[in-house]
């Protein structure tokens, strides 16, 4: 009889266990928008006690989740950081773009599931070099389910040389505003470029002023009738810089130092807790897997995890 009676406890379990793995999350997130500050390091942005050079991003906390404990645990630098941001995969390519990335990301894979037409996701970038973000090697995907993108000078690619971040901005809202894609990459470039120039005063006025461009984008979002109250935004950087005394300096980066790995997040959305802090420690690879989460699509080659504390 006991044997019995377990038997139709698995049955039941195994019956009940099934049906959960069917069961469909729903979401209000419709849209998804990520936002790279290109080469901030944590200390000068959000780790800063008195958020002088990023009041807007501060404001901002208040909208959404937190993690000061973001890191890229991979290779630390502009390619390879926006590389693991969109595959969740962290994999050391040329940083000059003439390595395209080896797997699928979140473009292609969510692409593939609905059918997309490539302006319904875009990759808008100050550096030309990111243009290789649109495209993978493996057989199965390359050149297949491809984003489009504006990627440089004019938008280009091509190894046309970077753009001035106040003209991606610029365009990049009048591709918001003509073809409302549901999926995008924003890369804003001058905290990284000023950075490496080795001139402190710039390099803060860099990242002041992309403070000031992502509040741009976000007002866009949060006043256009087709993004308001359906889009998620996600806000970090690909890298950060060297710790004081490594190297350097503030002018370099691409270690394993705690200024080039720690980098911080914050997410906003409709489907977000807001003003909260969490301090679990999450890395770049994660947004990949939460977006394919939220979007409903599968990233056969991630290894991230989602991000489970964001949601409300």
């Amino acid at each position: 009889m006991n044997w019995m009676i377990w038997s139709v406890v698995l049955v039941i379990t195994s019956f009940f266990g099934c049906e959960r793995d069917k069961i469909h999350e729903e979401f209000e997130t419709e849209n998804v928008v990520i936002i790279v500050v290109d080469g901030a390091r944590y200390s000068e942005s959000w780790g800063d006690p008195t958020h002088a050079n990023v009041p807007n991003l501060d404001s901002l906390k208040s909208q959404g989740v937190f993690f000061p404990n973001f890191f890229n645990f991979g290779d630390t630098r502009t390619v390879p950081g926006h590389t693991a941001l969109i595959t969740g995969v962290y994999e050391n390519l040329d940083n000059n773009g003439y390595d395209t990335p080896t797997n699928p990301s979140i473009f292609q894979c969510w692409a593939k599931k609905f059918n997309a037409s490539s302006n319904e996701s875009w990759v808008i970038t100050s550096k030309d070099k990111l243009e290789v973000l649109g495209n993978c090697t493996r057989s199965a995907w390359r050149d297949q389910y491809l984003p489009e993108t504006h990627c440089g000078v004019n938008g280009d690619g091509l190894m046309s040389g970077y753009q001035d971040d106040s003209a991606t901005v610029a365009q990049g809202l009048a591709i918001l505003e003509e073809y409302h894609p549901k999926l995008v990459l924003f890369n804003l470039r001058e905290p990284d470029y000023s950075g490496h120039g080795g001139v402190w005063n710039q390099y803060l006025n860099a990242i002041q002023n992309s403070d000031e461009y992502v509040k741009q984008i976000i007002e866009f979002i949060q006043n256009d009738p087709a993004y308001q109250g359906k889009t998620t935004i996600f806000i970090t950087c690909d890298h950060g810089r060297h710790t004081d005394g490594v190297a350097e300096g503030f002018s370099g980066h691409g270690d394993d130092c705690e200024g080039c790995q720690r980098i911080g997040m914050l997410a906003i959305g409709p489907d977000f807790k807001q003003g909260k802090t969490v301090k679990t420690e999450y890395g770049q690879i994660d947004i990949a897997r939460t977006i394919a989460r939220m979007l409903d699509f599968e990233m056969p080659h991630g290894k991230g995890r989602s991000i489970k504390e964001l949601f409300r």
